[in-house]
């Protein structure tokens, strides 16, 4: 069927087509939107990753350059009817009454279509890495999944790629468990609750247990950067040549986007009753090997997890630990060429074969389906992704820019470094071109070195002292999370936690957040200076107290002035117009907290609009309010009483 100009809302045929065009390219869309046949926000979102990965104005609409792309994407249909699906449904796992189908067993009948033939095996390429550090890491709240997908790619990912130690660093763009990608299995559990949905994976290797303590040594300051695009980061390490390649016939191991193919990032937890040697035994000798020799299954990478690992540095507002019962013991990264080749593969009886005896040791099984994916570092050399960001490096690719990746530019925007490896590229020889050129070689190894200290990469230092006033959340000062009862308790040191200054005069720490109470409470210090104080306003949701600790605040609350000082304490109700200023010398600070939580994101992102503009604009600064139900009707305290003039 043609597809005309289509936006969100729609519904029909239409939107129908355009979800097997996009679904048979590997796109995920829930089954919400698919069965209703409703254009909503993960059609758009898919949209606008295609429109990305094309070149094309990212609209999130179905405007003529994308319908002209999108006319050309084939619609697979299969024998029996189906067009981008199976057994009548959205994406091939769901019976007509909307259950999980049962697994096929090996006497059933498989589609007389044979499986796609897999090719050479690229499989040996992983086994220099002996040890993986892997993250599964989530959205922090109030910010867009595509800022998430770009700062991650354009701006932490080519910070953590100068870090020392590394071998490989993949970032994975993962699409929630919608539950029904796998058929279903009896006494094992496919669905994912809504707060374990993340959006990311993380995968770090090194070549040796030293290489991986050295980046962990160092990352530091890459955890001061985790807080801009994450609310939680688990991070899992695997023992010496627990992450095994069973098989990989993907051509291209430094990924910048798409792959092309069906791939999953697939979460297991291990069944109560049975030992870990048992669980790891199971995995690794029944379920992947009987797996991995199916010919449809184009990659299959198998981690066998340790209990998250805490003693990297802390990122004040990120969670770091999770309680016994949410953790993962396994997982494991799946790839098909197409879904046809999937479907063989859950309708075979090596998939029978692996699957028989899975209800005895798994107790839950989270695939995740893949977006995109991202290399940074490869071979222990930075990509042009990791020297540049991801944009940077899919653009000079795109105009054939073979100088960008030559050896001056190299140097120029890299600069030298200790260690000798090579560099890795995901730029791709333009096409009917000449490969990139290799980097220079070392006057002692003959090999490029890539790997420069942050310093000579950022010469001004990281929230220093000519930082602005209103700067970003500074260092988290080393909290440390440990477990009581199965739940995470956490320490900070007096000037812990996730800081803003949003004045001159002016330091708020979050030593608590909304996203690590379950959006329950912030729990927050401030400290004011002389005059300093906030606009008047209003939290529309939030109850609020202090509890003043030194000095005194003047307390506006409706039309009253209250002086709090030094161990009085004052709960403002919701929907109260109230503000604070310093009207003594001294210094004033005092705790409190705001129920529920989630003020800080508010903080955040208004911080970070202020620091970006001479001048604010109130309009703006009234929506970011509104967004976060928070309301600013008036100026500080002490411009209003004519003490001094505006920040």
């Amino acid at each position: 069927m043609p597809i005309g100009n289509l936006t969100v809302g729609e519904y029909g045929a239409e939107v129908k087509a355009l979800h097997d065009r996009l679904r048979q390219q590997g796109f995920y869309l829930p089954d919400s939107e698919v069965n209703r046949q409703f254009f909503g926000p993960e059609t758009r979102d898919a949209i606008m990753d295609l429109q990305r990965k094309r070149g094309l104005k990212v609209t999130g609409t179905i405007d003529a350059a994308t319908r002209d792309v999108i006319g050309g994407l084939a619609v697979h249909v299969s024998a029996n009817g189906y067009s981008g699906s199976a057994n009548g449904s959205a994406n091939g796992s769901v019976n007509g009454n909307g259950s999980q189908p049962a697994i096929h067993s090996a006497t059933q009948s498989i589609p007389s279509q044979p499986a796609s033939a897999r090719g050479p095996d690229y499989s040996a390429r992983d086994n220099a890495a002996r040890f993986t550090f892997y993250v599964p890491l989530w959205k922090r709240n109030g910010i867009s999944l595509m800022d998430y997908d770009d700062y991650w790619r354009d701006v932490h990912g080519p910070v953590c790629a100068r870090l020392p130690g590394q071998f490989q660093y993949w970032q994975f763009h993962v699409a929630h468990n919608d539950g029904y990608v796998f058929p279903n299995v009896p006494g094992v559990d496919f669905k994912t609750a809504p707060d374990d949905q993340f959006d990311g994976i993380a995968e770090l290797t090194f070549k040796s247990d030293a290489d991986r303590q050295a980046w962990f040594t160092a990352a530091g300051i890459l955890m001061d950067d985790e807080q801009n695009i994450f609310r939680k980061a688990i991070g899992y390490i695997t023992g010496e040549g627990n992450s095994q390649t069973f098989v990989d016939g993907i051509e291209t191991g430094d990924p910048n986007g798409s792959v092309g193919v069906l791939k999953y990032h697939v979460m297991v937890k291990q069944a109560a009753g049975v030992s870990v040697a048992e669980f790891r035994r199971y995995m690794h000798d029944t379920f992947a090997t009987n797996v991995a020799r199916h010919p449809a299954v184009l990659k299959l990478r198998l981690h066998l997890l340790e209990p998250p690992d805490t003693s990297r540095p802390d990122a004040a507002g990120v969670v770091h630990l999770e309680p016994a019962e949410k953790q993962y013991q396994a997982a494991y990264e799946i790839a098909f060429r197409d879904k046809r080749d999937q479907d063989q593969f859950f309708a075979s009886p090596e998939y029978a074969a692996a699957v028989k005896d899975m209800g005895r040791y798994v107790k839950q099984v989270s695939p995740f389906p893949e977006r995109t994916a991202y290399a940074f570092v490869y071979n222990g050399g930075m990509t042009t992704a990791g020297q540049r960001g991801s944009r940077t490096a899919e653009l000079i690719s795109k105009l054939g820019a073979k100088n960008q990746v030559q050896p001056d530019i190299i140097q120029l925007m890299v600069g030298n470094s200790a260690p000798s490896t090579p560099v890795a590229s995901n730029v791709p020889a333009p096409a009917g071109g000449a490969a990139a050129s290799p980097a220079p070689a070392s006057a002692s190894s003959g090999t490029r070195t890539i790997k420069p200290t942050l310093a000579q990469i950022y010469s001004t230092p990281i929230g220093g002292a000519d930082a602005p006033s209103n700067s970003a959340p500074s260092n988290p000062q080393n909290a440390r999370y440990f477990m009581v009862g199965g739940k995470q308790a956490k320490q900070l040191p007096a000037d812990g936690g996730r800081r803003f200054k949003p004045s001159p005069g002016e330091d708020v720490f979050f030593k608590r957040c909304g996203s690590e109470t379950e959006g329950r409470l912030d729990y927050f210090e401030i400290r004011v200076g002389y005059l300093e104080g906030p606009p008047l306003h209003i939290h529309l949701i939030q109850d609020e107290t202090f509890h003043v600790l030194e000095g005194e605040l003047s307390v506006k609350v409706g039309d009253e002035l209250i002086a709090c000082k030094a161990g009085e304490f004052l709960f403002i109700p919701k929907g109260t117009i109230h503000t604070y200023v310093n009207l003594k010398q001294e210094r004033a600070r005092a705790v409190g907290n705001l129920s529920p939580g989630g003020f800080d994101d508010f903080v955040a992102e208004l911080s970070a609009y202020q620091r970006s503009v001479p001048k604010s604009d109130q309009k703006i600064v009234d929506e970011i309010s509104a967004k976060h139900n928070q309301a600013q009707i008036g100026p500080p305290l002490a411009v209003s009483m004519g003490l001094r003039a505006p920040h």
